[in-house]
């Protein structure tokens, strides 16, 4: 059998599909006329039976189907209520010991995971949005000072916010942080993490209300320590408001004449 036969072999099936190029059709017709071979197959092609399921089969075809489709029903019923209650009884554990993730203090969380994650892509400006600015004006309005001395808060908290994060930003920022956990406080939540700054772990805590951060800190002297001196930001802007600075020699405020 030459390549020839071997071709038209190959095209008979896709003629009697009604699947070839009119070209390829009359091609076939013309190669079975000389030769004896291919017709018998084109031939042999053209008888083949079609075959068909009973009605038996067919009904049995049609239930394992519906059962296929039964059983993954109830696979993704199955995995819903995973991913529904088991967040639900962690959280409910929580709420009920009154330590950990709970119902009460996601939102909290939310706000404290939004911060560090500003503060790891340098987006200080971003984690400043985070604060609550509001209840320390609020605080220092009752105790210290006046609306009028307070008027600019919200653009001066800001600004010695950023300049505060300077030694935080002279030794690479936070390069990563993780979650320690959370403890409930009067009227806010402590929350805890593990921050790497210069290559150095250390711990990072954030008083947090439902409102915002309302003050963090970290280990460690202020004078020298990055996350202990970022933590002082609203101590530095109630100096200058105050007109005085902290002498760390003395330990006593020094006003400006």
């Amino acid at each position: 059998m030459n390549m020839q036969c071997e071709i038209i072999k190959d095209l008979i099936p896709l003629m009697e599909d009604d699947v070839c190029s009119l070209q390829s059709r009359e091609a076939v017709l013309e190669h079975i006329q000389t030769c004896s071979v291919c017709r018998q197959f084109y031939e042999t092609a053209k008888t083949q039976p079609v075959f068909e399921l009973s009605t038996d089969e067919t009904a049995a075809l049609k239930s394992m189907k519906k059962g296929f489709r039964k059983i993954k029903r109830q696979w993704a019923a199955s995995i819903l209520l995973v991913i529904v209650f088991v967040p639900v009884i962690f959280l409910s554990w929580g709420q009920f010991n009154g330590r950990g993730i709970s119902f009460t203090n996601i939102n909290e969380l939310r706000i404290a995971n939004a911060f560090l994650r500003d503060l790891k892509t340098g987006n200080y400006e971003a984690a400043f949005s985070h604060i609550d600015i509001a209840q320390i004006k609020e605080d220092w309005l009752d105790e210290w000072f006046d609306e009028e001395t307070l008027e600019n808060i919200e653009e001066d908290a800001q600004r010695v916010f950023c300049e505060s994060a300077s030694l935080l930003v002279d030794d690479g920022g936070i390069t990563d942080y993780q979650f320690l956990g959370i403890a409930k406080q009067i009227d806010s939540y402590k929350i805890y993490y593990s921050v790497i700054v210069n290559g150095t772990e250390q711990e990072l805590s954030l008083y947090v209300n439902d409102q915002g951060i309302e003050r963090f800190g970290g280990n460690g002297s202020f004078l020298d320590n990055p996350i202990a001196h970022f933590g002082q930001w609203s101590e530095y802007l109630w100096e200058e408001y105050e007109g005085c600075y902290f002498d760390p020699e003395t330990m006593q405020y020094i006003y400006y004449d």
